[in-house]
């Protein structure tokens, strides 16, 4: 687990990982997003970044749509 800061800037992908917890069907899984940092306002103290999520449960993917298997 890396609790560090991490040195960002525009342009980068980050991974991010929640914590492992248990879906419905029993199993523990984590959830995985995706940020892609599109700006950063040191002014204005602002982050901009789109996310992607993975909210299924045992399915890694961060590709749009649902898994063919």
């Amino acid at each position: 687990m890396n609790n560090k800061p991490l040195v960002i800037s525009p342009g980068m992908l980050v991974l991010a990982r929640s914590a492992t917890f248990q879906c419905t069907d029993g199993t523990n899984h984590s959830l995985y997003g995706k940020l892609h940092i599109l700006a950063i306002d040191f002014v204005a103290r602002t982050l901009q970044f789109e996310v992607t999520v993975d909210q299924n449960c045992g399915y890694l993917g961060l590709a749009p749509g649902l898994p063919d298997q």
